[in-house]
């Protein structure tokens, strides 16, 4: 009942164009949400938040609103594709806004570097890890099968994935075959063709 009422003020102050006090009962209940995986009123507090943020100009917010948007529980492809054009336009990335096109990003294209922490409970990419054989006699070889989950309502576009690990053998970067200088990577020793093309609900497997 609280989290109800809570929601209500926030439907209220939003509706009333006091975004402050909207922002603020919508921060307040959204980790329930999240918590309860309940995806409609989720995607319900995400959408008016992402409104706030764009009404107080808000960047940090309204990218973090635009991310957690692009998970197919929150959104339909059509939604999160105009979302993830608002996100490309940031970065200089988006095609220009035609007349049946998202409507561009509220903001102006960044000029610095903006770090962005996703939540874990939004888990839009997933990684695991596994070598091929548990076990192995000394000296063999092992082949170690990195598997990419998306849970993204859109196909998103992959030109670099970086691989860190303790053992500066295995630390490397993989690119898309299109990406300039991914024949050098290839040639090194990587076998990560399958690295290439898009990241969407499909899962992407690396060994």
């Amino acid at each position: 009942m609280i989290l109800f009422l809570a929601l209500q003020m926030g439907q209220e102050y939003l509706h009333v164009q006091n975004y402050d006090m909207a922002k603020r009962f919508f921060e307040r209940i959204i980790s329930n949400y999240q918590k309860e995986q309940w995806w409609p009123v989720l995607a319900q507090v995400q959408r008016a938040l992402r409104e706030c943020a764009q009404q107080l100009q808000l960047l940090p917010d309204f990218v973090s609103c635009s991310v957690a948007l692009l998970a197919k529980n929150l959104s339909t492809a059509d939604a999160a594709a105009a979302a993830l054009q608002q996100l490309l336009a940031l970065v200089r990335l988006g095609e220009p806004a035609s007349s049946s096109a998202a409507s561009p990003s509220p903001f102006l294209p960044l000029s610095s570097p903006l770090e962005l922490q996703v939540e874990p409970a939004q888990k839009l990419l997933r990684c695991r890890a596994a070598f091929s054989h548990a076990q192995l006699p000394l000296g063999g070889r092992a082949t170690l099968r990195l598997r990419l989950l998306s849970s993204l309502a859109v196909p998103l576009p992959l030109t670099e994935l970086q691989i860190c690990s303790t053992d500066g053998a295995l630390s490397r970067t993989l690119l898309s075959p299109d990406a300039a200088g991914a024949a050098d990577v290839y040639m090194a020793g990587s076998a990560t063709a399958a690295a290439a093309g898009m990241l969407g609900s499909n899962t992407l497997a690396l060994a």
